[in-house]
This record gives C-alpha cells, structure tokens and sequence, in this order.
C-alpha cells in the first residue's frame, strides 16, 4: 500500500525503464484491469490517453505531492 493509498502508476524515479503499477490499497484485483490498460497506454504511447494519471505518478512523494489520502479518484 502506497503512503497515500492511492495505487503507482508509471516510471520509477531514478531508474531507467522500469515501471511501476502497484500500491492499490487491497483494491489491486478490482483495478488491475483498468491500471494494465494504462500502464501499457503509458509505455507504448508515452502517456495514458484512457485517463488522466498524473495523480498516480510514482515521483509524487518525492515531489512532496502525494494525493489527499480522502480523495476519490
């Protein structure tokens, strides 16, 4: 579980090539599909199209951006 519960979606900071789709908060199994499409979304079109998932973003916490933890995405 991410810090703000709210899953990772994209790029890992710091490292070449590796992505990241995972922190769902124990809603992984129900998101899993929708998070797939994205990510694959992600790494062939170099962004999601589907959704916006800037909010999702792995870097966020270190940014010190991390989701409001009652916000619904």
């Amino acid at each position: 579980m991410s810090p703000d519960k709210h899953a990772l979606l994209g790029l890992a900071p710091n490292v070449k090539n590796f992505y990241l789709v995972n922190g769902s908060s124990g809603h992984g199994v129900m998101h899993a599909p929708a998070l797939g499409q994205l990510l694959a979304e992600i790494i062939l079109d170099g962004k999601a199209s589907t959704l916006d998932t800037h909010s999702l973003r792995p870097a966020r916490f270190a940014e010190g951006q991390p989701n409001d933890a009652s916000e619904l995405l």
